[in-house]
């Protein structure tokens, strides 16, 4: 059963009446279908009719052939023994899945396709009010801080010394550090760029009106001042720009890849962002311009990293309340520069402002900021490329969500660097104290019931205060929802199992705890639980297209209604892996939301509707697997 719990709709009330709670009355004079108590209207007249259900399970024969036909002193086990594919898949058994994916771990280490184990901790190298812009220069760390640079002698913790980069000009923000030949150059604002000798000495190199990036690229110094990118040749004033911004536009970062130079260039008062693309013109003679790639909408591209001919894009994704979720998306460049882009990753923020603005590179990996919001983490995440598996990574604590603003691989220790805060490193063979591993929701691609019941675990021998421990949830992820299966802390132990009485539900997520001693986390092999079919009704699955303008008409002669496009389309967002009631006029469905997708029409929409057109405007769909209520 699912509970039904009714608020009122914000798009109108007039088409309730006052009735029990858990009950809705539906208006379908003025809306095609509810979706919970939200009232939509269908994309067209013709699905309006006809809608999309298809019968998604046969009947059981009973053959023992397949899940669903499998006797029930059988059984049928959920389980997974490899966890190399990453995170962020929400469903264990739906096509397509990946059986060495899960949904969402913190301090756990996933690079070893037979294990996983604990990722080392972090501890403060020294507190900050402005730190950023981490680089090795002449083997020591440097980094800004606020008007001054930073230099550290290299030890874990660093003793960090204060430098002035200023040469005698009036103190200004450092922007950015670049190490280049024998110097390490600063971005200075209006004091342009000032560069450091190995000895120690720092003095004006080139004259700029709000120079705010450099960076060393093909042996050759690059420098950003906001709206122009220039190649710096030699002393003095600002060479010709290779390319100059519209009003309103600014450059973020410039970064390598392959033979290209490229640069994020942002418009925050449109939500639009480019990924730009510089290389030699066929004479060999001078950089240009080859090209630009657009993001999405609303996503803004801060940083980037070109690495192993694959280039990764980090940014932010504009939320409804002033916002920017972490975002993280990948690319090949084509023999101009094009990019084919694919998001990797997506994040929380709330309120906040998590974007993606560093990236390092590690063997066969890729380390970026990605702090998140709704799970209260700030650190580092990682992707793997060869395995194409995305995974949190390094973590600062667990009680704080803040920006991290650049990252280091220093003596193959990692640094970074958080907003506001400091600059943290590595503690290289201290194990984090406790990690956790969530797995994807086992389900059998089924809304059906079913028993589960016998729940058993692998792991290495258990040394003194290690422990490892099985949970299990049948709510969403989100909810966390856990109660205790099994407990492994016997000294010795490699394993445990445990039967589980009366568990009975649709789906089952389990999530892995382990328990670190002080110098040696476990090491953990694999998990299985049983469960047997229990189907009771016949499902179905469900397509429905929704669309949403901010005025529209069920027809020309239904009521008008007036909404906020982004927060329905919000609204219809976190509908995605849960559970709804969807009540049409032929019937009324209890449903699992497995996607929502959602594009915008051309501008102006191309969809037939009989109010105006004056804002954002969604076409939504919604797939689901449901049962008649």
């Amino acid at each position: 059963m699912v509970d039904i719990l009714v608020a009122p709709s914000f798009l109108s009330t007039e088409g309730f009446e006052a009735v029990t709670a858990g009950t809705i009355v539906p208006d379908f004079t003025r809306f095609d279908a509810y979706v919970d108590e939200l009232g939509v209207l269908y994309e067209t007249g013709e699905q309006r009719r006809l809608g999309a259900t298809v019968p998604l399970q046969p009947p059981r024969t009973d053959t023992g052939l397949t899940p669903f036909e499998q006797r029930p002193e059988f059984g049928f086990p959920f389980a997974q023994g490899d966890f190399s594919g990453g995170a962020d898949q929400k469903y264990f058994h739906r096509d397509a899945a990946d059986k060495t994916r899960f949904f969402r771990s913190e301090g756990f280490n996933i690079s070893d396709s037979a294990k996983i184990t604990h990722l080392n901790q972090t501890l403060e190298d020294g507190a900050f009010s402005d730190p950023h812009s981490l680089v090795t220069y002449n083997a020591l760390p440097f980094m800004a801080d606020g008007n001054n640079v930073q230099r550290g002698n290299g030890s874990f913790p660093n003793s960090w010394t204060s430098e002035d980069p200023h040469a005698g000009e009036g103190a200004t923000a450092v922007l950015d550090l670049a190490p280049g030949g024998d110097f390490l150059y600063a971005a200075l604002g209006v004091n342009g760029i000032h560069r450091r000798t190995t000895g120690g000495a720092w003095s004006h190199y080139v004259t700029g009106t709000a120079t705010t990036k450099v960076a060393w690229l093909k042996d050759r110094l690059f420098a950003v001042d906001t709206r122009s990118i220039y190649e710096i040749t030699a002393a003095g004033a600002l060479p010709t720009a290779i390319e100059t911004l519209a009003d309103g536009w600014a450059f973020e970062e410039i970064w390598e890849a392959g033979p290209f130079v490229m640069a994020t260039a942002v418009n925050t008062n449109l939500a639009l962002s480019r990924i730009h693309t510089y290389g030699l013109n066929t004479a060999g003679t001078a950089i240009i311009k080859k090209t630009s790639t657009p993001l999405p909408k609303g996503d803004i591209a801060y940083s980037g990293i070109g690495y192993l001919g694959r280039v990764f894009i980090g940014g932010g994704r504009q939320t409804t309340t002033g916002g920017l979720d972490a975002i993280l998306y990948e690319g090949i460049p084509s023999a101009e520069g094009d990019l084919a882009l694919a998001l990797i990753a997506d994040s929380r923020s709330a309120s906040e402002d998590l974007s993606v603005r560093c990236f390092e590179s590690i063997p066969k990996a890729v380390l970026f900021g990605w702090s998140r919001n709704d799970y209260t983490r700030t650190g580092l995440g990682v992707f793997h490329l060869a395995r194409n598996a995305f995974a949190h990574h390094l973590s600062q604590s667990l009680a704080a969500s803040d920006r991290v603003t650049s990252v280091l691989l220093y003596k193959n220790t990692v640094m970074f660097t958080v907003k506001s805060q400091g600059v943290f490193f590595e503690r290289t063979a201290v194990p984090v104290t406790q990690a956790y591993l969530i797995t994807s929701l086992g389900d059998w691609s089924s809304t059906s019931f079913k028993t589960w019941d016998l729940f058993e675990m692998r792991h290495d021998a258990l040394g003194l205060s290690q422990s490892v421990e099985l949970q299990y949830s049948i709510a969403d992820h989100d909810r966390e929802e856990w109660q205790s299966a099994i407990i492994s802390s016997t000294l010795g132990a490699t394993g445990a199992e445990a039967r589980v009485l009366e568990l009975v539900s649709p789906q089952l997520s389990v999530k892995v705890i382990s328990n670190a001693s002080a110098t040696l986390g476990p090491t953990f092999r694999s998990f299985s639980v049983r469960s047997v079919p229990s189907p009771s009704n016949t499902e179905w699955r469900l397509v429905r297209r929704i669309r949403v303008f901010d005025k529209d008409q069920r027809d020309s002669r239904a009521e008008p209604i007036s909404q906020d496009p982004r927060e329905t389309l919000n609204q219809l967002r976190e509908t995605a892996h849960k559970w709804v009631v969807l009540t049409e006029p032929s019937a009324t469905w209890i449903a699992l939301v497995e996607d929502v997708a959602e594009y915008e029409p051309a501008s102006p929409p191309v969809y037939e509707t009989y109010g105006s057109q004056e804002r954002e405007a969604y076409i939504v769909e919604l797939r689901m697997v449901g049962r008649r209520s």
